[in-house]
């Protein structure tokens, strides 16, 4: 073949046949991993879109509250119970500072 003993022929043969499996492995690999990187991309589109649904249901339960219901709930997330009937306590009761400064002499 070529000039080739039947030894070099089949080395070249071999080293095609390496090169030809080493080129299908690395793009099975690529494949892979561009496959994987589709399917990060897509739970993370998912998990903003559930993200974005439940803040807009949450913004829709907020806006249909009372400002006491808005304040008892805020409350409940932000502070303990105990805290909580302080601040009603605090908030229940007008500053001394601000019990004449409405009136305009």
């Amino acid at each position: 073949m070529f000039g080739l003993s039947h030894l070099h022929a089949q080395l070249i043969a071999a080293g095609a046949g390496v090169a030809i499996l080493i080129g299908v492995v690395v793009w099975l690999r690529a494949d892979a991993a561009d496959d994987r990187e589709r399917d990060l991309r897509a739970n993370q589109n998912t998990n903003r879109l559930q993200h974005i649904e439940e803040s807009k249901g949450t913004q829709n339960e907020v806006e249909g509250l009372t400002d006491d219901d808005l304040d008892s709930a805020l409350c409940r997330v932000l502070s303990s119970p105990a805290e909580c009937e302080r601040r009603r306590a605090v908030q229940r009761r007008e500053p001394a500072a601000t019990k004449g400064a409405a009136r305009y002499d």
